[in-house]
């Protein structure tokens, strides 16, 4: 997880993507192989699906 946060501190869509993989590795460990966990992984990897297919970047929306 830890790893995870770090990543994303850099980039967002690294962020997600480690993320993902963190999710259904840790997941797959407690769970096994489950439809539960593939379509939570899937949902948690959408914004950088939408962000891809949109040729947008991922940022953090900041007001002054």
């Amino acid at each position: 997880m830890g790893v995870a946060t770090a990543v994303a501190l850099q980039s967002f869509t690294a962020g997600y993507v480690v993320g993902a993989l963190t999710m259904v590795g840790v997941g797959f460990a407690f769970m096994g192989k489950s439809v539960a966990l593939v379509l939570t992984a899937g949902a948690f990897f959408l914004p950088v699906f939408f962000s891809w297919f949109r040729g947008a970047r991922l940022v953090m929306p900041v007001r002054c």
